[in-house]
């Protein structure tokens, strides 16, 4: 089996889509644990690091993120409204190809494109700070240095829209950690609009295993069940 050195030199120079085993998602995020506590040491030593894993991508990441840091960990559930749909979608491969075919043609295709940008639309879950309580937005990150965790950035909305609920929750800092930043390699200063950040590739997102399509999602699933954590289905 690689070791941790060996997973992180592979995943970031990558310019290839891999398939993301278990083991691999876990040597991944020890190493962007280290690469934050190096950025957030002096709020650690004083307790005052919330690490917040964006559901689902980033949920099984801001676990290792947090033990590793001896952090408490919070949830917020941010997704695109359509990716329930999306998700029982996938399992039937006939319609996914039949759909890709379907928005070749000049009719359907446009009808298919509003769909689609419908479903792409955010979403947010009875977890995230903006719906919680004063009082729960208070304990969990108001004057936190909260460690921000996703799988990727790819359009940055998620992000984008997690860091102001953070900051209106009250959060004094926010750190943003992902596996991988998509499209630095073409424009690194895309990164300074989510500073101070910490990934590690900049180039493509994966087939991360709690992905439909990765062959290791049962085992992620049962990964996140041992450690009570409830994915957003």
């Amino acid at each position: 089996m690689p070791g941790r050195s060996e997973t992180v030199y592979k995943y970031s120079g990558t310019w290839t889509k891999l398939h993301m085993t278990l083991n691999e998602a876990e040597a991944l995020s020890l190493e962007l644990a280290d690469r934050i506590r190096a950025i957030a040491l002096m709020d650690l030593e004083a307790g005052r690091v919330t690490v917040a894993g964006i559901a689902n991508g980033g949920l099984m990441i801001a676990h290792i993120v947090a033990e590793s840091l001896s952090a408490p960990m919070e949830v917020i559930g941010i997704r695109r409204s359509g990716s329930s749909l999306k998700r029982a979608l996938g399992r039937f491969r006939p319609l996914v190809r039949l759909t890709a075919r379907a928005l070749e043609f000049p009719v359907i295709g446009p009808v298919l494109v509003r769909t689609i940008d419908k479903m792409n639309r955010l979403e947010t879950g009875d977890k995230t700070p903006s719906v919680g309580s004063d009082e729960l937005q208070v304990a969990l990150f108001r004057q936190r240095h909260v460690v921000l965790i996703d799988d990727c950035i790819e359009t940055g909305q998620t992000i984008i829209l997690a860091k102001q609920m953070l900051a209106d929750a009250g959060a004094m800092a926010v750190t943003t950690g992902v596996i991988t930043f998509c499209g630095l390699e073409n424009d690194p200063s895309k990164a300074d609009r989510f500073d101070p950040l910490v990934y590690i590739n900049g180039r493509s997102q994966h087939h991360y295993p709690w992905s439909q399509n990765n062959t290791a999602y049962d085992e992620y699933l049962a990964w996140l069940d041992r450690r009570g954590i409830k994915p957003w289905l």
